[in-house]
């Protein structure tokens, strides 16, 4: 993810590859289901739908096989996303608290 701070979408899109593939060899279902959250990340961002929704599918199953709550929930909320526009959740997040509570 750095490199897609840094304004580096092809390294950071070739590095998440890399995390994957790694994660893969290490067959350790925590290493796997965040390498694959990160993968997705990049994906969402570049609007590679095809892309970003294969590891979705992969990250959900492993989370759920795995009881990774917070794996499941990211998932889920990036299968939203608006791939043919801004890339976020279609959805309109609520902030708590209000700014008209206080």
């Amino acid at each position: 993810m750095t490199q897609w701070f840094l304004g580096l979408p092809d390294q950071a899109l070739q590095r998440a590859q890399q995390a994957v593939a790694l994660a893969e060899d290490l067959s350790i279902p925590y290493s796997r289901v965040f390498a694959l959250s990160f993968a997705a990340w990049i994906h969402v961002r570049r609007r590679e739908a095809d892309a970003a929704l294969a590891h979705l599918a992969a990250l959900k199953a492993l989370a759920s096989e795995h009881g990774f709550a917070f794996f499941l929930a990211e998932g889920s909320i990036l299968e939203g996303c608006d791939f043919d526009n801004a890339a976020w959740p279609r959805f309109d997040i609520q902030f708590w608290p209000h700014p008209d509570v206080f």
